[in-house]
């Protein structure tokens, strides 16, 4: 009988793998022979993701984890040591703004400059820097910034460039000026909600990997010898796979990586067309008597920056201040007729947010009005529900601000 495959990835749902012989394991686990050995290290449903996620984002190689922040703290713990630095923009997630400041306590700095200062950021930047590290739309202060400059900065000083595109996956090409892109795919990725996983993609490296300690220096993981002498250009995803995943563990389940590769299919096009009715409920909220401030990137002092980086589109997410200070945000989310008041994004779904409680409420005030965040300041991640649709919620509520 002709043998047929099937379209979609299958589901392995094993945690060890048969070897062909005893040669066959000793070469997997000394890393002379790419098979799988056990999931926690790889699987290959898993693998099949890594792929074509890899494919899609323009990279050479990805590492996939079991949530965003498991790519992220998995990322840094490799890079960094005592006594070496990151380089960050301040208007980030509150969840790696934590991360951060967690990493203080293992004697990892992290130093602040608006990425749209470029020698602000070059000043920071010194023989122990490991990285740059930023978001290419501000979550949720919706900036942006000159990406070519910070690449050329990146070049001159020889240090790795960091992405964490989650918000704008699908629409931006991070990897065309960064070193290395994180996803949380439980995001747009995924796009139903359904599922928590994150990604690590990376483009060959070389010299830029010498400062980093874990590369350089002989490695217990890599039988003693240095991970970028066996691995070569390809050391990130070896050293993460090989100390990161091997010793930490936090590894993508094969069940959530088959619901993210259906939600590769239709990435793209989700994303395009959020973009679009995001925009124009931002342009609905912008000339609403009730609302403050609208932030989103069409309805800002950067205008240059979205059409030359941004052409697709620029993502789901939004921002807004109400008028009439605490009591008229209760009004705002007790009164919205039907969408969750909820923590997410890239959801199916349009979520609202209180970012100040929610999101970002682990952040001291310092950090808080760095990263662009206020009191009466909401998030919005439009989903897939009509224009229409969303304009007659957010009108509902705004009757009682």
């Amino acid at each position: 009988m002709p043998i047929s495959r099937p379209l979609r990835e299958p589901i392995v749902a094993s945690v060890a793998y048969a070897f062909e012989s005893f040669d066959h394991c000793v070469d997997t686990y000394a890393g002379r022979v790419n098979s799988h050995a056990y999931s926690r290290i790889s699987n290959p449903t898993v693998e099949g993701l890594e792929r074509r996620i890899a494919t899609m984002l323009g990279g050479s190689e990805a590492v996939a984890f079991s949530s965003g922040m498991a790519a992220l703290a998995g990322l840094f713990l490799m890079l960094t040591a005592p006594g070496t630095n990151i380089v960050s923009s301040p208007r980030l997630y509150g969840g790696t703004l934590a991360f951060f400041n967690w990493l203080q306590g293992f004697g990892v700095e992290t130093r602040f400059a608006e990425f749209n200062h470029i020698e602000a950021v070059s000043r920071l930047v010194d023989q122990n820097t490991i990285a740059l590290f930023s978001e290419p739309i501000a979550n949720p202060s919706m900036r942006t910034y000159d990406f070519e400059a910070v690449n050329r900065l990146s070049e001159e000083l020889d240090v790795l460039y960091i992405l964490d595109n989650t918000n704008t996956v699908g629409l931006f090409n991070s990897l065309r000026w960064a070193d290395v892109e994180v996803v949380s795919a439980t995001k747009y990725v995924g796009g139903h909600g359904a599922a928590v996983g994150g990604l690590v993609i990376s483009k060959s490296t070389s010299s830029k990997l010498n400062r980093c300690r874990q590369f350089s220096n002989p490695s217990g993981d890599f039988s003693g010898r240095r991970p970028i002498d066996i691995a070569g250009s390809e050391t990130i995803p070896a050293v993460l796979r090989r100390s990161i995943l091997r010793n930490l563990g936090g590894c993508m389940s094969p069940f959530n990586a088959f619901l993210f590769s259906l939600g590769c299919d239709t990435l793209a096009l989700r994303m395009r067309d959020i973009s679009v009715r995001t925009e124009g409920l931002a342009r609905f909220l912008h000339a609403h008597p009730a609302v403050d401030v609208v932030l989103h990137p069409s309805i800002s002092d950067q205008a240059h920056l979205v059409s030359r980086y941004f052409p697709n589109g620029s993502g789901g997410l939004l921002s807004f201040r109400i008028k009439g200070g605490e009591q008229s945000v209760r009004s705002f989310f007790d009164n919205l007729p039907s969408l969750p008041v909820a923590t997410n994004i890239g959801d199916s779904v349009t979520i609202v947010q209180h970012v100040e409680t929610t999101s970002h409420s682990q952040l001291a005030p310092a950090a808080l009005t760095a990263a662009g965040i206020v009191p009466d300041l909401l998030r919005v991640s439009v989903g897939l529900e009509p224009l229409e649709q969303l304009i007659d919620e957010f009108t509902c509520a705004l009757k009682y601000v």
